[in-house]
């Protein structure tokens, strides 16, 4: 066997079979045919150098944890060559090899309808290469090999985790050999972060002072990512963020082999900016998607002070931030309704006319953040007017507080506050020159419009009940009934005098008529002065 000049020996060979492999001078051959003839010695051969199998590549940019394909040719596939596809993915979170071992070019087909005569799977199991079609005339296998990233970059299960880009570059090496030659490639490829996804669910109504209870999903196909979710409440009386750093779903244990486990944990989350708790209710470890329950209190509907509505919508603001600066936000309302006041009243039970008459009373108001208003109509036709006292938010009060009306001298005392049920304790007195019967109210208004009115009785003698006296009204009427008696002086009714319903006399001290004569009070025969 000459080389291509005739000019040098490379090797004799004689009584060698068709196909088989010679070495000539380091270089492998095969023998393909053998002939005899006139023309040429029955000794000669026809030797054909082996052809290397030539490989080309290309993989396309991918996001992580989203499969990438990468697409092959091997040109001088020979039909009896088979070949040891070696893929090197260069996958910092997973290291090895994707090695498949084909088998003769001639035996593989591609439009077979059993996938075992066109598929092969790596020598770890991990991977499959596809013969997609074969170009026999010019000895062209095409195939494919699909690759998954699960991060851009080197993982870190905790926050901030990975090396903060958005996107790495990736080079991927290929070698084909057919036992004999060998050839090799190379393409590269963006693998890019995927953005997480926040989803949160309609929070219900609260009132104020209430906790609004927050529910939502997370999702990251990045299992490797860590994230870092912050939460605005749109809480105009608590501008403090809620931070939770959140470890990614999966983690690697083992880069050499892949290995991955959950990492992430149904559970609690302490936030690192204020006092709320973030709690983990599942982990799907497939999806990457976390659901969550987290809760906050809005202490007063609006901005506390008051703006007079009667309830006030508060918008709360998820972002979530991956530790490769991939971003996701959502936002959900939550109404917040302003609690009306009640009141109750405790009014002494009558007092004297010039004395003063005390009106005690409670008031109580969950949202402790309010401040209130508080007028009451004494109904004194004797010229008195209504009391109006501006009290500041009940968890700023004290026992032994004092404010004065506005609209006339009286003076209101808080007598007991509780900060926590929102009970406040008051008494105001005021003084009925004239005695009589008298309906007033109390009306207390919140500084959001919640409005309550209850009702009182001051009954204001004359001369007050003592012993089994009654009493004695002189200009008012009494406050229930007719009168069953009369004062007279001689002839002439003395205008004026009443007496409560229902009455007995047992005089302790004498009564000055300024007239002459006998009086019957007409419980009786006796008379008296």
């Amino acid at each position: 066997a000459n080389d291509d000049d005739g000019d040098s020996v490379m090797g004799n060979f004689a009584g060698l079979p068709e196909g088989t492999v010679v070495n000539l001078n380091g270089d492998r051959y095969h023998i393909t045919y053998q002939w005899g003839g006139t023309a040429r010695d029955g000794n000669d051969v026809a030797v054909v150098r082996n052809r290397i199998p030539e490989v080309n590549i290309d993989v396309p940019d991918t996001t992580e944890n989203t499969p990438t394909t990468l697409s092959g040719t091997i040109t001088n596939a020979d039909g009896f060559d088979s070949h040891i596809v070696t893929i090197d993915w260069n996958d910092v979170n997973d290291e090895r090899d994707a090695i498949f071992d084909l088998i003769a070019t001639k035996d593989i087909d591609p439009n077979s309808m059993d996938p075992a005569d066109y598929t092969f799977t790596s020598r770890d199991g991990a991977s499959t290469l596809i013969v997609t079609a074969i170009d026999r005339f010019n000895d062209v296998l095409s195939f494919t090999v699909n690759h998954t990233y699960l991060d851009d970059g080197p993982s870190n299960p905790t926050f901030p985790g990975s090396n903060g880009n958005s996107s790495d570059p990736v080079t991927v090496d290929i070698t084909v050999t057919d036992g004999e030659l060998m050839d090799t490639d190379d393409d590269g490829l963006n693998v890019d972060n995927s953005d997480p996804v926040v989803v949160l669910n309609p929070v219900a109504g609260i009132n104020e002072q209430g906790t609004a209870t927050l529910t939502g999903s997370i999702t990251d196909i990045g299992l490797l990512d860590s994230q870092q979710v912050v939460i605005n409440w749109g809480d105009p009386n608590d501008g403090a963020l809620a931070t939770f750093d959140l470890g990614a779903v999966l983690r690697v244990t083992n880069v050499t082999t892949g290995t991955t486990v959950q990492n992430l944990m149904a559970g609690s989350i302490n936030s690192s900016t204020d006092d709320s708790i973030l709690v983990i209710d599942s982990v799907n470890t497939m999806t990457g998607e976390v659901t969550f329950t987290v809760t906050h209190q809005y202490i007063d509907d609006g901005a506390t002070g008051g703006n007079g509505t009667p309830e006030d919508t508060s918008t709360i603001t998820v972002t979530v931030t991956d530790d490769d600066t991939g971003v996701g936000s959502d936002m959900a309302t939550v109404e917040v309704t302003n609690i009306v006041p009640t009141l109750t009243l405790n009014p002494d039970p009558f007092a004297r006319s010039t004395t003063p008459f005390t009106l005690q009373g409670t008031y109580t108001d969950l949202g402790v953040e309010d401040g209130h208003t508080l007028v009451v109509d004494w109904q004194d036709v004797s010229g008195g007017g209504d009391s109006t006292f501006v009290i500041p938010p009940i968890n700023s009060l004290v026992v032994g507080n004092t404010f004065a009306s506005s609209t006339d001298g009286s003076v209101l005392r808080i007598a007991a506050v509780n900060a926590v049920t929102g009970e406040v304790s008051f008494a105001v007195d005021h003084v009925y020159n004239i005695d009589g019967c008298f309906d007033g109210s109390v009306t207390v208004t919140d500084d959001d419009g919640g409005t309550v009115t209850t009702g009182f009785r001051a009954v204001i003698y004359f001369i007050l009940p003592v012993g089994g006296n009654p009493g004695l009204f002189l200009l008012g009427e009494p406050c229930d009934g007719d009168l069953t008696g009369s004062i007279t002086g001689g002839s002439e009714i003395l205008e004026g005098f009443r007496f409560v319903t229902n009455f007995g006399f047992n005089f302790v001290d004498d009564l000055d008529f300024e007239s002459d004569g006998f009086h019957n009070f007409g419980g009786g025969d006796d008379e008296s002065e």
